[in-house]
């Protein structure tokens, strides 16, 4: 076999080996990553500061995915929707409708949370 082919398919053969590799850290470190689903501090107990910097955001709750992130942020809005309406009187399900309107899901290796 001609040395060149043979050095050219090596070659070949490691960088898929290597690539394999990386594909499959890179794989991993994302598994690592969770999601959580954050609200706005609160101030006072009827305002939110959504313009603050999500370092001092609240977690509301912890997900593997941000798709099931997603779906509980949807579904809470919704449940605690309901017991506003339910309950014109309850200011804590009014002011957990409004928190969850600005939550936000948020990737835990996310450099904001990190932030002062």
């Amino acid at each position: 076999m001609d040395e060149k082919l043979r050095i050219c398919r090596l070659s070949v053969a490691r960088r898929s080996a290597n690539s394999l590799s990386m594909n499959l850290r890179h794989a991993a470190a994302l598994a690592l990553v969770g999601w959580y689903l954050m609200i706005p501090p609160h101030p006072t107990d009827t305002t939110l500061d959504s313009d603050a910097p999500l370092s001092k955001w609240r977690v509301y709750d912890a997900f593997d995915t941000a798709a099931t992130c997603d779906t509980a942020r949807a579904s809470e809005e919704q449940d605690w929707k309901s017991k506003a309406d339910a309950d014109p009187d309850n200011a804590l399900a009014k002011f957990l409708v409004k928190s969850l309107l600005t939550s936000q899901c948020i990737a835990t290796d996310d450099p904001r949370l990190k932030e002062k």
